[in-house]
């Protein structure tokens, strides 16, 4: 994950007769930048400390993370030795 976010949009916490929901805004040509490989848009949405003059009270970013690559196993045999049954 890039050290600097890329913030894409803003959300508000709202309180319904349902419960808390959290409505989100996004600009089209924002997320159109950060479509991932796979054709999906990853953000990850968290709370300001205090909410903006238009009465946001979360932020949204783009999640870039990606998992490390794990280790190919060498040995099948030496897996199968230390199941537990």
């Amino acid at each position: 994950m890039s050290t600097e976010k890329k913030y894409v949009g803003k959300a508000k916490k709202v309180f319904t007769k349902f419960g808390e929901i959290i409505n989100a805004s996004f600009k089209l040509e924002d997320l159109k930048a950060i479509v991932n490989e796979k054709g999906y848009v990853n953000v990850s949405i968290s709370e300001m400390k205090q909410a903006d003059k238009y009465g946001y009270t979360h932020t949204a970013y783009l999640n870039d993370y990606q998992p490390k690559a794990q280790a190919q196993v060498t040995n099948a045999d030496d897996d199968l030795n230390s199941l537990p049954f």
